[in-house]
This record gives structure tokens, sequence and C-alpha cells, in this order.
């Protein structure tokens, strides 16, 4: 059955902390922007660019949202995907979906990344394009039972996890080999 993205999770637009007040920011609380989620490579987010404090999160419409959350970006670059690694907030270029029933987080995850042309093509504006609450009505979203949801997820999860182990090997991989050649070559050190 297909259902609308509205009725499996409750969408949460991000907030930002006013610039002009200094104690809002730098905090201890993860804030995460559509240029954060877009960069990272991974299927879950760990790091932002920037933090607010607990009064910048009280004093705005941020809101914390939990660990294992996804949060799809929704100006600029619409689409891109994440699910959070550990508990952070969002600005509103950003919503979080919070499930309400019988979805899977996992198998969500992955129904909206399947989707991304779809959500795409749903966006509008004249200088950005933007997803808003109505996106979501619109989005319909294939729901098997739950068993077979956490099936699915689990298959695509692990070959999540074989890329992303791959891309950190290959990146560690670069670096000796940078490493090794800068000893070799610019510091002329012996084999």
């Amino acid at each position: 059955r297909q259902m609308p993205l509205s009725e499996l999770a409750e969408p949460i637009l991000g907030g930002t902390p006013s610039r002009l007040v200094p104690k809002y920011w730098n905090g201890g609380v993860k804030w995460a922007t559509a240029k954060d989620i877009a960069a990272n490579p991974g299927r879950y987010l760990f790091d932002t660019n920037e933090t607010i404090s607990e009064m910048g999160l009280q004093k705005s419409r941020a809101k914390l949202l939990p660990p294992e959350t996804i949060v799809i970006t929704a100006r600029g670059t619409v689409g891109a995907i994440v699910q959070l690694g550990e508990e952070m907030a969002c600005n509103q270029t950003c919503y979080g979906l919070l499930p309400k029933q019988d979805i899977y987080q996992g198998y969500l995850y992955y129904a909206l990344k399947n989707s991304i042309n779809e959500i795409k093509s749903l966006s509008y504006g004249t200088v950005f394009d933007t997803i808003t609450m109505k996106t979501f009505d619109s989005l319909f979203i294939p729901t098997p039972d739950l068993s077979n949801q956490k099936a699915i997820a689990a298959i695509l999860g692990a070959l999540d996890d074989k890329i992303e182990l791959n891309r950190k090997m290959n990146q560690t991989l670069e670096e000796m080999a940078r490493a090794i050649f800068k000893s070799w070559f610019i510091d002329f050190d012996p084999v």
C-alpha cells in the first residue's frame, strides 16, 4: 500500500537563533544546516560546522531531534537526506521527520532515498527550490508490513555500512600515499 509521507512521519521544521546574540552560539548543541547534510558522505550525520547553546535552542524555533531522526533538506539543495547519528537541532532549511505509526525509520530513510527525483519534482520556487509541508501530503511511500520494512532496511543498511567502510579505507590509503610521496619526493627521506 502507498501512504502519504505526512501520515507516516511528522515533519519538524528547524530554526535559527538570532545571530545578534552571541550567547546563543558556540554551545553544546550541534546545529545542522543544509550545507552540512549535503556534504555528508554517509548515511549518518555526526558533525556540524556550527553549534548553538541551550539558550539559543530555547529562544528559537530550533528543536532538539533524537538520534536516528531522518533529516531532509528543504531549500536550495532539495532532497539531501541523512539520519542523525546523535541528538542535534537543525535550521529552517531542513525538516526532521519523526515517525508516527507502523513505520521503521531505517526503511523510511531508504524509501525516501529512492524517491529523491519525485521529491525534487514536488519542490517549487522562483529563486530556490523549496519543499513545504504540503509536499509531504503529495509524496506517497510504499509501506509493506513492519517485518518486511525491517528486513529491507537491514539488507540496505549492511550494504551502506560496507560502502562507508570502503570509503574510510580509501581515505586512509590516500593519506598514507600522500605521506610517502612527501617523504620520498619533497623531504628526500631515505627509503
